[in-house]
């Protein structure tokens, strides 16, 4: 195990835009959602549908497992995080949140190339989020535990 302090966890993260957030339904059925997130003053933030797989289980149990993997090139290990979850449905992130989720995903060179890149995209996008509105809620994880798992070399 690793103390949550450890200086690995934040650079492990931050090689990471996804996370695997893995929850176990009321009737005991595992799941697994990937999604975007930030990290906030020691604790993790991701939003989804109120509807999703996710959100039903967090709301049923709150022990959650994030799973971190190098986005790019070969990896010999993964974070993983054992930690409890809140859902909040139609929950907004402050907008200290709202701006790290801009420079993590859209403000960085990858990201405004992507934006310019789908320009065309951004009517439809707006049009499904307009449709949407009141959907989605925010995922708060506090961790508890933290350690480095070795990858096989099959994975």
């Amino acid at each position: 195990m690793l103390d949550l302090a450890d200086p690995r966890i934040d650079r492990f993260i931050s090689r990471c835009m996804v996370v695997r957030v893995a929850t176990v339904s009321a009737s005991g059925l595992p799941h697994m959602t990937p999604l975007w997130f930030v990290r906030s003053g020691g604790d993790f933030y991701m939003n989804t549908r109120t509807a999703s797989p996710g959100a039903r289980d967090i709301a049923a149990n709150g022990d959650v497992v994030l799973l971190f993997e190098k986005e790019r090139g070969r990896s010999t290990r993964a974070l993983r995080i054992r930690g409890r979850a809140t859902f909040s449905p139609g929950e907004q992130f402050s907008p200290g949140i709202l701006a790290r989720f801009a420079l993590k995903y859209y403000l960085n060179p990858g990201g405004a190339g992507d934006v310019v890149r789908n320009l065309r995209t951004v009517p439809a996008r707006l049009l499904y989020y307009r449709e949407r509105a009141g959907e989605a809620g925010a995922i708060q994880v506090t961790p508890e535990t933290a350690e480095l798992i070795p990858l096989s070399a099959g994975d």
